[in-house]
């Protein structure tokens, strides 16, 4: 059997039955997945075009968002119906937003490139016979780093991902090990690095690792391609369900009679059930907080407690810094601005969007604004460390 980075994200993430029913063409609620598929159909085109001022992106993104909302698209082989106009402009404005201040780098070796190994591990063409693993990888690309006295040259990986919450997690995540595993077998041309890249298009934010491409680095590269072929393995001999944690993220639960039995009812007791469960939730997340607070409770595939979860925020005196730059240093003359921009207790998205409308530009004609507005974000930006009570896998 041929697995795809995407198939074995089901059986790690959720369980064997879900990545089976998947296989299977099992019908679920695709509409989560939509504004993600529009972000990604942008990106794909605005890279293959070479579009890079913003006119000749938002083009480019009209013209995808069209064809997706009248035609379709086709994937490995598959039509898949027109997308809903909500969806389509939503993961569109979503590509351009971060394009508008993130010009795609320059040296593009592959774009939604399809890469495989078979089962020695040998590189092969992803639609392959003999191909055991295979991943379509959206942009892979040559970089360099160092300064006067050091210069390197790196293989770069790059994934763009829509959910809010992608951080450095993601780099660790089997998908993100097998990409950069394909990539050097077929792009092994003397990089000093190779870097995985995961890219949160909501935030803007990057997240990479260097893997120096020295006998440790490539020790680990082969520990990684070990692991996907042993997944793969284990993925020929199951299709058992595995209920627990992976089912909150599953689009199947509905459709599994392991993970809950199916209710038909009609409207109102669908309604009362709802209710019900709610209130169960609601007042079991009481006992459970209590309980968790020194320790998780462990289940299967994760667990139910607390987590540390860091985001950006602006340092305490950022209304002053932003009245500062906005009156190019004449804040005192208008205190009723800093009052406000106090009181409206800022967040790290304002703060960009104040940067973007005072030092506007992107691309060649705007690089020096990119680089100030970088630089601000840098200072004014800070980590804060918060906990999160949920179910964790």
């Amino acid at each position: 059997m041929i697995y795809s980075s995407t198939l074995l994200k089901y059986f790690d993430q959720n369980c064997p039955k879900a990545m089976g029913m998947v296989i299977d063409n099992v019908p679920y609620d695709r509409d989560i997945f939509q504004g993600g598929i529009a972000a990604h159909a942008v990106l794909q085109e605005v890279a293959n075009k070479g579009a890079a001022e913003i006119h000749d992106i938002v083009t480019v993104a009209g013209a995808t968002v069209e064809e997706l909302i009248t035609k379709g698209r086709a994937f490995q082989g598959r039509e898949e119906p027109p997308m809903a106009p909500s969806d389509a402009f939503r993961g569109s404005d979503v590509a351009v937003d971060y394009l508008m201040w993130n010009p795609l780098p320059d040296a593009l070796i592959t774009v939604e490139g399809g890469y495989g190994m078979d089962s020695s591990g040998d590189g092969c063409e992803y639609y392959d016979d003999k191909c055991r693993y295979r991943a379509v990888i959206d942009l892979v690309y040559e970089d360099f780093v160092g300064d006067e006295d050091y210069a390197a040259s790196a293989l770069v990986v790059r994934d763009y991902k829509t959910a809010w919450p992608t951080g450095e997690a993601e780099l660790d995540t089997l998908q993100r090990k097998g990409q950069a595993v394909l990539a050097l077998k077929q792009h092994d041309d003397d990089y000093d690095i190779i870097r995985q890249e995961a890219v949160n298009l909501q935030t803007g934010r990057s997240f990479t690792r260097d893997i120096r491409l020295d006998e440790e680095g490539r020790e680990l590269l082969w520990k990684w391609e070990q692991e996907i072929q042993m997944v793969c393995n284990a993925a020929d001999q199951t299709r058992d369900a595995r209920p627990g944690a992976g089912c909150l993220s599953c689009p199947f639960v509905l459709s599994c009679d392991d993970a809950l039995t199916a209710y038909a009812g009609d409207a109102d007791e669908v309604a009362l059930q709802y209710a019900m469960a709610e209130s169960i939730r609601n007042n079991l997340a009481k006992i459970l907080r209590a309980r968790s607070k020194d320790e998780p409770i462990v289940i299967e595939g994760g667990f139910v407690g607390y987590q540390k979860k860091v985001k950006r925020v602006p340092v305490d005196n950022i209304h002053q810094l932003l009245a500062d730059q906005w009156t190019m240093g004449d804040s005192e003359e208008h205190p009723l601005m800093k009052g406000l921009l106090k009181a409206e207790k800022l967040t790290a998205a304002n703060v960009e969007n104040v940067l973007k409308a005072l030092y506007p530009g992107r691309g060649k004609d705007g690089k020096d604004n990119m680089l100030l507005r970088k630089a601000l974000l840098e200072e004014w930006l800070t980590d804060k460390a918060e906990s999160r009570f949920g179910v964790f896998k």
